[in-house]
Formats: structure tokens, C-alpha cells, sequence
């Protein structure tokens, strides 16, 4: 749910430090078990950030048993678990037209979750991000994590989290 006052609009947002490798599945096996059918979650971060971890967690609470791994020579990972995943890594995209040949919308809209992770490469792409997330490390295993919903979904999916933290 967006809140209006007036012209102003508040979207819910959730900042987190995490203090370990621990933190960070534990926040991922939360998002896992929170997400619902055709959400779309843009991962943004430096190398190293942890969203290669983050997305191996969030598949864990999938119920997804295969190994995940970071897909950047593939572009494009499918996973079966409670949902489908399609986990993405646009780092190496060069071109539009590489994600427009992925068809991931039409599968979004088949019910399937999409994680992409360097999400902000393809931003102009993707009109239907849910939730982007941000990570950035602050030393060898701690992070920060700051989620913003951009869909009634994604502001469901982070009033979840927020309340599963409290």
C-alpha cells in the first residue's frame, strides 16, 4: 500500500546493517518465504556486496534444493521450488535487446519470481521492479541492506519483513 498525503507519497522502505554472513541468509530465507508469484526484485550493489548470497538465501526460502549460482556468462537461471525463479545477473548485458530476447516479463507474468542482480544496468528495462534492494558492504562480512517497495506488492513484501524483524 502507497500512503498519499496531498501531492506527497510514502512507499515503504526498510534499511538493515547486517553483522554476518549468518544476517544476511537468515534476511534472505525471510524474503524467500514472503515472496508471492510474478514479483520482480532488483538487486544493485558493488562486487562482493552479497547479492549472489542474498539471492542464494532467498532461493533457500523457495524451497529450491539446486545449488544457485551467480549467472553472469548465462544471463538467465531458472530454478523450481514453491515457485519458480528466474535469477538474473545483467552485469554483462550490453545491449537492450539481450533482455527484450529473454522474454522474462511474459514469464513474470506466468506466475514466475525474477531476481536480477545488477539490476541498475537495465533499469530503463525493467518498469516492473517490486522491490529494488541495495547492498553495500561495510567490512569483510557485513553489509548494508536497504529495500524499497515500487509496487503494492513490494510494499507488502516489506511491511512482512519489517514485522518479521520486530
Amino acid at each position: 500500500m502507497v500512503l498519499k498525503y496531498g501531492d506527497l507519497k510514502i512507499t515503504a522502505s526498510l534499511s538493515i546493517n547486517l553483522d554476518s554472513e549468518s544476517e544476511t541468509e537468515a534476511l534472505g530465507l525471510a524474503i524467500g518465504e514472503q515472496l508471492q508469484p510474478g514479483m520482480v526484485i532488483g538487486l544493485c550493489g558493488t562486487l562482493g556486496s552479497g547479492k549472489t548470497r542474498l539471492t542464494q538465501a532467498i532461493a533457500r526460502g523457495l524451497k529450491i534444493d539446486q545449488p544457485v549460482v551467480s549467472p553472469t556468462y548465462t544471463l538467465c537461471v531458472p530454478y523450481v521450488g514453491r515457485l519458480k525463479l528466474l535469477h538474473m545477473d545483467a552485469y554483462r548485458i550490453a545491449h537492450a535487446e539481450e533482455v527484450d530476447e529473454l522474454d522474462l516479463f511474459e514469464r513474470v507474468d506466468d506466475g514466475e519470481v525474477l531476481i536480477i542482480e545488477w539490476a541498475d544496468r537495465i533499469e530503463a528495462q525493467l518498469p516492473d521492479i517490486d522491490v529494488w534492494i541495495q547492498m553495500a558492504p561495510t567490512g569483510e562480512q557485513t553489509r548494508v541492506f536497504e529495500a524499497q517497495a515500487r509496487s503494492e506488492l513490494g510494499q507488502s513484501l516489506v511491511a512482512a519483513l519489517s514485522a518479521s524483524l520486530n
